[in-house]
């Protein structure tokens, strides 16, 4: 009974956590298989022949919420932003500076030509704002480099917390100037 208990509950939570997912990328939905497992390991390490059903419900629940915790924190991060034949950018997370707020972005360079990614088009809470980022990549290679937002121009603009930012990428051939691809402006929603 109980080890039917353990595999329904671990099944369970598997299928929450598939559910909750929603990107299709091979590595995060590896991940999802390893917390799946994991979560399988822990669930039957910590029920023993002794425990009662009511000690194995509340063992199941610690641990998903611990696992979905987890889960949680790994999508808030490295989130795939934009994609296309010649480069390849993820948001990483938030960092802040003496100039203000930053976006952590990793960009990988898929084509064989050397790359400049720029932003236009900047706004934070619907309201436009000054916002550097330029960064050179190397055909073939991969760079992490920071969108910095001037705390001069959130506050100018009443911003406090940044909780959404649009932005569309210029992508130019680093050698000769020429324009690769322009993007259409895109949202991030930013969670604290």
């Amino acid at each position: 009974m109980k080890r039917k208990l353990i595999m329904f509950a671990a099944v369970c939570i598997s299928m929450g956590l598939l559910a909750g997912c929603g990107d299709t990328d091979k590595n995060q939905s590896s991940k999802v298989e390893s917390s799946s497992e994991e979560v399988t390991e822990k669930i039957t390490e910590e029920i023993t022949e002794e425990t009662t059903e009511e000690t194995t419900e509340k063992i199941i629940e610690k641990i998903t919420e611990e696992v979905t915790e987890k889960a949680t924190e790994k999508t808030e991060e490295n989130v795939l932003i934009y994609e296309s034949e010649y480069v390849k950018i993820t948001y990483l997370g938030e960092d802040e500076n003496w100039m203000g707020p930053q976006l952590k972005l990793k960009i990988e360079n898929l084509s064989d030509i050397n790359l400049t990614v720029q932003v236009r088009d900047v706004s934070v809470n619907d309201m436009m704002v000054n916002a550097i980022f330029s960064s050179d990549v190397v055909a073939g290679k991969s760079a992490i480099d920071k969108i910095s937002f001037m705390k001069s121009s959130l506050e100018e603009n009443g911003i406090t917390d940044m909780e959404k930012v649009d932005f569309s990428f210029h992508i130019v051939n680093s050698d000769t100037f020429d324009t690769i691809e322009d993007t259409t402006i895109g949202s991030m929603t930013i969670i604290d």
